[in-house]
């Protein structure tokens, strides 16, 4: 779901309390992202819909994770295993669409709801 709409900001610098350091963030998303991961910092998600950025951000921290387990096998000589161009673009077009975003994030919004007794919505 993040194929081709994935960033790397390096430059983090701090709290975006000023305007270049929002500007330099939106020149990183550019026109095709939607994602950035801030290196040493953390992940920034976009979208068309509030639930469309919280399903990506929820997805792509649990992608970050799965990919440091990943680099931590394959540091211990497990061999790792690229995802393939066709595959990728095939499980975007599938998964990485607002819609889908929407359907993703019900689910974990409901739960967290839940898990609160109400007090999230509060």
């Amino acid at each position: 779901m993040f194929y081709q709409g994935l960033g790397v900001y390096e430059g983090f610098g701090g709290v975006v309390l000023a305007q270049e350091e929002g500007k330099r963030l939106a020149d990183a998303l550019g026109e095709k992202n939607k994602n950035l991961i801030l290196q040493n910092h953390g992940l920034l998600t976009a979208g068309y819909t509030v639930d469309e950025a919280a399903a990506s951000f929820i997805a792509l921290e649990r992608a970050c994770e799965a990919q440091l387990l990943a680099e931590s096998a394959a540091a211990n000589g497990i061999p790792k295993k690229l995802v393939g161009d066709e595959e990728a673009l095939y499980s975007y077009k599938v998964s990485g669409y607002p819609a889908c975003m929407h359907t993703q994030f019900v689910p974990e919004f409901d739960l967290e709801v839940e898990l609160s007794g109400g007090k999230l919505l509060e």
